[in-house]
């Protein structure tokens, strides 16, 4: 709700693709405007849980740390 809120306002939202916390800022983040929403993994996407990678294949602006 806080992410929503915070995306509706114009505030850019950056968090990683951790489940939990991280999964529902995300989906605020999306329902508001994906436009503003900046996802860090700190792994590839094929390091992430299948159902944060469903949810994170609808994030425009992903960024991979593929160490």
């Amino acid at each position: 709700m806080m992410s929503y809120a915070l995306a509706l306002a114009g505030n850019r939202i950056l968090t990683s693709g951790a489940t939990g916390t991280n999964a529902a800022a995300i989906r605020g983040a999306m329902r508001a405007d994906p436009k503003l929403l900046t996802v860090v993994l700190p792994q590839g996407m094929a390091q992430q849980p299948p159902e944060s990678r469903r949810q994170l294949e609808q994030v425009m602006h992903l960024i991979e740390n593929r160490t």
